[in-house]
């Protein structure tokens, strides 16, 4: 794909529901593919999207959300639900797997990655919603206490405000490595720094940092946080973890919610911390569950959904797949409570799988959670896309895989971000801009490319 041309193709997908919805069964019926045919000008109503409607739907962010909950009866067929796929400009450089996407305002930042040959990155990419143009490599402001983060992957991208907050990710160790280093010729650490970006002075600063995280034959070592009061402990070093916002009512007391990752000394893990963003303070938090709680993991996805139903607030993470400790691939769904920290498992995804994106997504009538691509751990990379139905708690899929090959895909480690709430409003008949994909590997090469996905704004 050429870095100079975009590619307005439009590929779309139509979900069906998935049979068994039970959590014990092992295995899921593979929906049936139906065709559908469609008249050409409905096919050229999807090609006509502008950049307004993008930028509006990012503007909409501030949106809540509701959700029913007394569901009578959850074995409801939802209709059918309409998710279309459009090519960006991809970026001029390839960064590989591993690589974070982040939405601050108008303008999407990608950092980090990983090639197929091994070879972390450091660099930071900017694309510009509005102008539909990449700045890449861009060179951030450098002081005494100012430097960038050490090229990695695999770590985690918060957006608050006009800053990204990073988290972690897995690196070279240093080892006199020089641009053409790769992880085959030095070791590979977990790290445990934090790093913010202000997006308006494009300007790193360390908040909470450690020295080289873990490695093989080295201990985590303690470092005081930079607050006022006693010391309080964060998260071991770990890469492929996940991290999501959490706002709470109060503006100034909203929170990073981290899950999960891993180490090369201890493995997947399953704790949960919550990083304030006010005090710059971790805790360790103490989950519960009356079916347990989600064994440790790495790659899985993880998404946060705000509830303003029932005349109170909710406010649950979902957690899906991933790799264990026994390097399993998990076929799981949990959903953690974070008003009591509580764990519920969920019906079971229709296959195992990680190294896949998940968030949020609304329409009109229902709102649902949309997953797209991973690997199975063996020879399947999916080119598939899921949708969790919030409403009625069942999994619907798509019945045909993407199938232009200038759409990328299949593809795992790539990055996913939702634009605003998640694809509320637009016009009747409209499309409503939901994420933006970008990159990630499949078995071919790196992938550089962005894709806009969108809901078909036809459900009533």
């Amino acid at each position: 794909m050429s870095a100079n041309n975009v590619d307005d193709t439009t590929t779309t997908f139509y979900f069906e529901e998935i049979v068994d919805e039970t959590i014990s069964t092992p295995s899921s019926p593979t929906p049936t593919a139906i065709p559908i045919t469609e008249d050409e000008a409905a096919v050229e109503q999807r090609r006509s999207i502008d950049t307004s409607t993008c930028i509006s739907s990012i503007r909409r962010g501030e949106e809540r959300i509701d959700e029913d909950e007394n569901i009578q009866n959850a074995s409801v067929v939802p209709p059918p639900t309409c998710i279309t796929y459009k090519n960006l400009k991809p970026c001029a450089h390839s960064v590989g797997g591993g690589a974070t996407l982040t939405v601050v305002g108008l303008n999407a930042f990608v950092f980090g990655g990983c090639s197929r040959s091994g070879q972390p990155s450091g660099t930071l990419h900017r694309y510009s919603i509005d102008s539909e143009e990449w700045d890449c490599n861009i060179l951030c402001s450098t002081t005494e206490v100012s430097s960038p983060p050490q090229a990695r992957f695999g770590h985690s991208a918060i957006a608050y405000k006009d800053y990204v907050f990073i988290f972690g990710g897995q690196g070279i160790l240093d080892c006199q490595a020089d641009d053409d280093t790769t992880a085959s010729q030095c070791a590979l650490v977990s790290f445990r720094d934090f790093y913010r970006l202000d997006t308006r002075t494009m300007e790193w600063k360390v908040v909470v940092a450690s020295t080289m995280a873990i490695s093989p034959t080295t201990k985590p070592e303690v470092i005081p946080q930079e607050t006022q009061h006693d010391p309080s402990p964060w998260p071991e070093a770990r890469n492929s973890h996940t991290c999501i916002l959490f706002p709470k009512d109060d503006d100034d007391d909203d929170e990073i919610i981290l899950f999960g990752g891993a180490n090369e000394q201890h493995g997947p893990q399953n704790d949960v911390w919550s990083f304030s963003l006010e005090t710059n303070d971790w805790r360790r938090i103490q989950c519960k569950g009356d079916d347990g709680i989600p064994c440790g993991r790495e790659m899985h996805s993880a998404c946060i959904v705000l509830d303003d139903g029932d005349g109170r607030r909710r406010r649950q993470m979902y957690i899906m797949g991933g790799r264990n400790v026994e390097g399993k691939i998990c076929q799981d769904f949990w959903v953690l409570d974070l008003d009591d920290y509580k764990w519920t498992q969920l019906s079971q995804p229709p296959s195992p799988r990680c190294a896949h994106t998940t968030t949020f997504i609304r329409t009109r009538s229902r709102y649902g959670l949309y997953s797209f691509g991973g690997w199975d751990g063996c020879n399947h990379i999916f080119d598939d896309c899921t949708v969790y139905d919030l409403e009625t708690k069942l999994w619907v899929q798509t019945a045909a895989p993407i199938a232009s090959p200038t759409d990328g895909v299949p593809r795992f480690a790539h990055a996913l971000c939702a634009l605003g709430d998640g694809g509320s409003g637009g016009d009747d008949g409209g499309e409503d801009h939901v994420a933006l994909l970008f990159g990630g590997v499949n078995m071919i090469s790196d992938l550089r490319d962005l894709v806009l996905v969108c809901r078909q704004g036809n459900d009533e």
